[in-house]
């Protein structure tokens, strides 16, 4: 529970209120308004009596607005630098003596023909006809995924760095302005 001081008034009554309130204007009941004492003068103050019937309200102040908005700022850059994860393009296994073999006992005579014509005037090169070149277009496309998966992760991580870089340079400012704001509390109760 929060400590609270009894304010005391010209008219006899006691004023509850929060160190939260210093340096405000206060008024009473009786319509008298005065200004509320320096939180070091405050301390000073008789206590006011808790009160069984108040629960802890719960506050939002600055310092959680900035866990949640860093936290939002890290969901967001963390659900696509897992599916990127999920998604890296695994380079493909160049073809093997054993797998062309294979190829050759499963094609269709027609294929295998017009692969033997192909090797015969000079090699596959960069021939795509019936899944020659084949492993140079999966290398292209290799690449090609590989490429906007690097994109992917450098805007990821991007946002990672922006995020918390606005989050520190939101938490230097408010404790900043916490400062002053004390600074400013002090000046008030010198005389």
């Amino acid at each position: 529970m929060r400590t609270r001081y009894l304010l005391p008034c010209s008219c006899g009554q006691k004023i509850p209120i929060e160190p939260r309130q210093a340096g405000e204007v206060i008024s009473c009941d009786c319509g008298a308004s005065q200004n509320a004492p320096t939180m070091r003068e405050m301390t000073r103050l008789e206590e006011a009596a808790p009160d069984p019937t108040a629960g802890e309200a719960a506050t939002w102040g600055v310092r959680q607005a900035i866990v949640l908005l860093g936290g939002i700022m890290l969901v967001v850059a963390i659900v696509p630098a897992v599916f990127l994860y999920l998604e890296f393009p695994t380079k493909p296994k160049p073809p093997t003596v054993e797998s062309i073999r294979e190829d050759a006992a499963t094609s269709s005579p027609l294929v295998a023909l017009k692969t033997w014509h192909l090797f015969r005037a000079g090699g596959p090169g960069d021939q795509t006809d019936d899944g020659i070149g084949a492993y140079g277009q999966s290398l292209n496309k290799f690449q090609e995924k590989l490429l906007r998966w690097r994109v992917g992760a450098g805007a990821s991580l991007a946002l990672i760095a922006l995020g918390a870089d606005y989050n520190i340079y939101l938490t230097t400012r408010t404790f900043e302005e916490q400062r002053r704001h004390e600074a400013g509390f002090q000046d008030m109760s010198l005389p």
